[in-house]
């Protein structure tokens, strides 16, 4: 009696026994099922949120918020995920490439942080097999893409020729959004490119990275980033004047007075030049010019978003355009050919695009913005800082908008 007593005992554990292993089994298949199911929904949810913000990202400012749910529903269909973005899942801000930092709200718009998600309370949670043992059967799974616009410019200097850079300027980058320039924060992205050649020489110094079909150093020349050729032609498509031709703020100038006399700086040409010491304030607004000369020590002082369209020549080697107002972007000269000359004595402020002009700099004063042009000589002592916020695709028909993941 005894023995079967123990028999039956040992059968039992023996049973329970093989309970525990076939439980343990089932365990861990059920992990194994619920942890390839869980880097598929968190992957899924990450692809949908990267390209939902790299879209969003180029329909800033009104359009992002729907352009990012029309995305994530063409990724993640509401029919088979429900809905894993919504509105309040869209947050527009301003990146800032310098600091690497995203600020919600922040201005200028030029970023947009996605969260797509599966939830409990979004009514489509992600449903794990184990978790039914524990007596949880669903979970929360979320993932965030930042995407921003890219700078639309390439860099401080650029040219669809050749660029030659001399003297003992330096070249580096800021963000007017964030503030003045400021040489305790200056930038790394202070980039000259080129479908041509790139001559450095002198101590001309770069905080950023040189691009051009070939690239010559000399003299006591730097570069802190990379030297290497333009993978493919840089694309600046020419300006066109066609709309702005017929419809332009020319008739507004004022009049100047030089003693007894009262002239306008246009003539019945579109010629616009000041001389002898005349101080001209221009309003703000888009004007139509053929040639633009500045002689006799005179000055064009801007003081709000002034867009200048040239088919002619600019020629400052006499005078000084002043933007008052220190923002690069309250000033766009766009040229459509000719040559284009700047000697600038005080700091110049401004966007210069002139890709099939031929462009000379000289002069003491520095440059805030950018120069776009076909040939580039550089010559001046005065450093150039490329301003990463400046825009043109509002004015220049294909040149297109990028985005790019940032976070």
């Amino acid at each position: 009696m005894v023995t079967r007593k123990n028999s039956r005992s040992r059968s039992g554990i023996a049973l329970t026994f093989l309970g525990v292993i076939l439980l343990i089994l089932v365990a861990f298949v059920a992990i194994g099922v619920d942890s390839g199911m869980f880097y598929m929904q968190q992957a899924e949810l990450q692809i949908t949120a990267t390209a939902a913000a790299a879209g969003a990202a180029l329909d800033l400012p009104s359009g992002a918020t729907a352009t990012a749910i029309r995305l994530s529903e063409a990724n993640m269909p509401v029919a088979t995920h429900g809905s894993v973005l919504t509105s309040g899942g869209v947050v527009t801000g301003n990146w800032s490439n310098t600091t690497r930092t995203f600020t919600a709200g922040g201005t200028p718009l030029n970023a947009v942080r996605v969260t797509t998600s599966k939830s409990i309370s979004g009514g489509n949670p992600v449903r794990w097999l184990f978790g039914q043992v524990l007596g949880r059967g669903s979970i929360d799974m979320s993932a965030t893409a930042t995407a921003a616009l890219l700078p639309e410019l390439p860099g401080g200097i650029g040219g669809t020729g050749s660029i030659t850079m001399s003297g003992n300027a330096s070249i580096d980058s800021y963000e007017s959004s964030q503030g003045p320039y400021n040489p305790a924060t200056a930038g790394s992205d202070g980039d000259i490119v080129s479908n041509g050649t790139i001559s450095l020489s002198g101590s001309s110094s770069v905080n950023g990275d040189v691009k051009g079909s070939s690239v010559t150093t000399g003299g006591n020349a730097q570069v802190s980033g990379s030297i290497s050729p333009t993978r493919r032609p840089l694309d600046f498509p020419s300006v066109d004047t066609t709309d702005v031709a017929s419809d332009n703020d020319n008739a507004t100038l004022p009049v100047y007075t030089k003693g007894k006399k009262t002239s306008s700086p246009l003539d019945a040409n579109r010629n616009f030049s000041l001389s002898g010491g005349i101080d001209y304030d221009i309003p703000p607004g888009t004007y139509y010019f053929n040639d633009l000369s500045l002689g006799g020590q005179s000055t064009l002082s801007v003081s709000g978003v002034t867009t200048i369209y040239l088919t002619g020549d600019l020629d400052t080697s006499g005078g000084d355009v002043i933007n008052a107002s220190q923002d690069p972007s309250n000033l766009r000269i766009l040229m459509t050919g000719g040559t284009a000359t700047i000697n600038a004595s005080v700091d110049w402020y401004g966007l210069l695009y002139a890709p099939d002009t031929d462009v000379t700099i000289n002069g003491t004063g520095e440059v805030f913005g950018a120069i776009i042009g076909r040939d580039v000589d550089f010559g001046g002592t005065g450093d150039v800082h490329f301003d990463l916020n400046l825009t043109a695709s509002d004015l220049i028909d294909g040149l297109a908008k990028r985005s790019a993941i940032v976070q």
